[in-house]
């Protein structure tokens, strides 16, 4: 199939980040309660899904990626692969990691006891680190997890052409073993920290998520049919169906637990995600919608959005009057709408700042 922009993805790409900033600043501003059971299902686990749905779509545009480059070059150029991953990550990364720091609420990591975790951050395996006292900036945990997956992807996609339909069947069930091994040996040791061992600890507790959004890639990129409204539709009522009563059934077993629930609630939530996907996949938006034009923007930045929204909502949760009288009056949307404008904006400038003075430095060399 001939390259073709897919704006549905662009579409969830935006999504997942709203999402996730739309969890934390709910959880920060007091958790009120939403009276639609289903809304207040996916806003309670909004992080959860926001997240699982960066990891599937990591592995969807990778997949993309290496396709493409192995379809002009004639195979998988590593070094170029790594260049351009790294130029992606990197700079963003570490001005965050040393503003959170220096400038920001992190400074109490500037001490003898906090040696390992720094360095594990800038090595980017703050994930193994088991005496875990939690990731600089509470969204970076989920970076670590990225770049140890680009790691893997190149084996991963020569997998997938290999297996091609048993290739996600494969990923959830050693994914689901390896949760549940870990949870049997550490859980008891380290406290009953659920979400450290069973979601972060390793990449292979997230492998599936990554694995599913690769096959979601190849889908897309060797369909043979053209885009359709019903297509659509049906997927996506499909997928919204089945992630509801995966988060129904987490909301009642448990998510970050040593049972059945919590060795396959991401799991169930991934394959929903990726019908939810493939759906997207299918959808003839216009890029001409004043609608699609405004998720692309967010999508375009969502990176430094992701990266910079967390340290401001909580900022403006703790110090801002306005904030917190806005929070104390229940005008919630108001302060949501506040927040997320400055979350976009700053996101979206350094951005900009980063990328356009990398860019510079390049061109003068």
């Amino acid at each position: 199939m001939k390259d073709k922009k897919l704006v549905g993805i662009d579409i969830l790409r935006a999504a997942a980040v709203l999402l996730v900033m739309l969890y934390h600043m709910w959880v920060c501003g007091g958790t009120p309660e939403i009276k639609f059971v289903p809304l207040r299902r996916l806003v309670s686990l909004g992080g959860e899904i926001g997240v699982t749905l960066f990891f599937i779509l990591s592995g969807f545009g990778i997949y993309y990626s290496l396709a493409r480059m192995e379809r002009i070059n004639g195979k998988v150029d590593v070094a170029s692969f790594v260049k351009r991953r790294c130029r992606r990550i990197l700079p963003q990364y570490y001005v965050n990691v040393l503003f959170v720091l220096t400038i920001g609420t992190g400074a109490a990591y500037i001490s003898m006891g906090h040696w390992k975790n720094i360095l594990s951050h800038i090595f980017f395996v703050h994930n193994f680190v088991l005496d875990w006292s939690g990731a600089v900036n509470g969204v970076l945990w989920s970076m670590g997890i990225i770049v140890q997956f680009y790691l893997l992807s190149i084996p991963m996609y020569k997998l997938l052409n290999k297996m091609k339909y048993f290739f996600v069947p494969c990923s959830v069930i050693l994914t689901i073993l390896v949760k549940a091994g870990i949870y049997r040996l550490f859980l008891p040791e380290y406290g009953g920290n659920g979400f450290y061992l069973g979601r972060s600890l390793v990449v292979f507790t997230s492998l599936d998520n990554f694995a599913i959004g690769m096959f979601c890639g190849w889908l897309a990129m060797n369909r043979k049919t053209s885009s359709s409204w019903l297509r659509f539709g049906a997927g996506a009522v499909i997928g919204y169906i089945l992630l509801d009563m995966v988060c129904k059934a987490g909301r009642i077993y448990g998510i970050h637990t040593g049972n059945m629930s919590g060795y396959v609630f991401h799991s169930g939530v991934a394959v929903a995600l990726g019908v939810i996907i493939w759906a997207f996949a299918y959808a003839p938006f216009s890029e001409e919608n004043l609608f699609v034009k405004c998720f692309q923007w967010i999508a375009k930045y969502q990176y430094g959005i992701y990266l910079w929204h967390l340290i401001i909502i909580r900022n403006w949760t703790a110090s801002s009057t306005l904030i917190m009288d806005l929070i104390g009056r229940e005008k919630y949307w108001i302060a949501y709408t506040l927040m997320g404008i400055s979350c976009m904006v700053v996101g979206v400038v350094v951005t900009k700042i980063i990328d356009e003075g990398y860019m510079r430095i390049r061109k003068e060399k």
